[in-house]
């Protein structure tokens, strides 16, 4: 899959913090999981990017792969996420955050 098409979404949350596979149903989340459903009908491999208490990752029945980053739940969290992020992921490919503050 050295071709397939990717996309990053980073979000404050989409599953619980816990990482136990339950949606939040949000309406950030919910744009967040329509986004990445799309995408992913479209071809795309999805990695969703969240905060957690702890790291985890899952996979959702239509292949999207959640990543939670352990770090603050508040605003101090998000500095840990952008740091992970700056160091782990490949900057040329496409992120869209989907969070009012990041």
């Amino acid at each position: 899959m050295a071709d397939a098409k990717k996309l990053n979404l980073v979000t404050l949350w989409l599953l619980d913090i816990r990482g136990e596979g339950q949606l939040l149903t949000g309406g950030l989340e919910r744009w967040c999981r329509d986004l990445a459903d799309l995408a992913a009908r479209k071809g795309y491999a999805v990695t969703v990017y969240q905060k957690a208490l702890s790291e985890f990752e899952y996979r959702l029945p239509n292949g999207v792969s959640v990543r939670g980053l352990p770090c603050s739940q508040k605003l101090r969290g998000n500095w840990t996420v952008g740091r992970w992020l700056a160091r782990h992921s490949d900057t040329d490919e496409p992120f869209v955050f989907v969070a009012q503050e990041m």
